[in-house]
């Protein structure tokens, strides 16, 4: 039903539909391809077919064999984090090798990173083993968005106080311990959990590392410099997107 109305809606190549069994569906008809192929790309159902098939075998097919695989062999959601600057799902497939994750690109609006982290259908999700995957592939995910983006707010908060001259290199690392260090040589070293924090605490971790290109320890002159810092960006809203 829902692949005959939408190719009695479309004469083109093209079919774009959307079916309550699996979601989105996409169908090509394309003069290269020589027979029928399904899979899931980005949430869509894609389908490619040959130009010259007939409809009524392409709707028969897609009722007896593709809604089939495509519900079996759906991508599911098992896991997420959701930031202000990240959003990562985990999706179990069965494309991707056993003990292995896949970071994906999804999306990205010009405030939020989406990215999806694929694991492997066969991986038990509540496994210790598996949970370990699926964290390392958050630190990952998480020190990317970092290094592209609160590194940039980072230089430009850097010439706003301008220290920027005083810094050496900004980086992004997968410390736990803490979310920021600076360096006697003017490396600024930024945690990958900055990834999901607000920005007035990404603000209040950058501004407190720049106060230490002055004052390298946590005297009462330090503190007054931080302050002085915080305040002037808070007041500004530097905001870098």
């Amino acid at each position: 039903m829902y692949l005959c109305i939408a190719m009695s809606i479309n004469p083109y190549r093209h079919y774009d539909f959307y079916d309550e069994r699996v979601g989105h569906v996409v169908i090509y008809l394309r003069p290269t391809s020589r027979r029928i192929t399904a899979k899931w790309l980005d949430h869509k159902l894609t389908i490619n077919a040959p130009t010259s098939i007939d409809i009524d075998r392409l709707r028969k097919y897609y009722e007896e064999s593709i809604v089939p695989f495509a519900l079996e062999h759906k991508p599911k959601t098992v896991n997420s984090i959701d930031s202000e600057l990240l959003k990562v799902d985990v999706e179990q497939s069965d494309t991707i090798e056993s003990h292995y994750a896949q970071i994906k690109y999804l999306k990205s609006d010009g405030k939020k990173v989406h990215l999806c982290l694929i694991i492997s259908s066969a991986d038990d999700i509540n496994a210790p083993d598996t949970q370990t995957i699926i964290n390392d592939g958050f630190k990952k995910c998480m020190k990317k968005v970092v290094a592209n983006t609160v590194v940039a707010e980072a230089w430009q908060i850097a010439r706003q106080l301008g220290v920027e001259s005083r810094i050496s290199q900004i980086k992004a690392t997968l410390a736990n311990s803490r979310l920021g260090s600076c360096s006697s040589h003017g490396v600024i070293s930024l945690s990958h959990l900055l990834a999901t924090r607000t920005w007035d605490e990404r603000v209040n971790t950058i501004t407190h590392e720049f106060a230490h290109l002055t004052h390298m320890n946590h005297s009462p002159e330090f503190h007054a410099l931080h302050q002085q810092y915080l305040d002037h960006i808070l007041k500004s809203k530097v905001v870098v997107r």
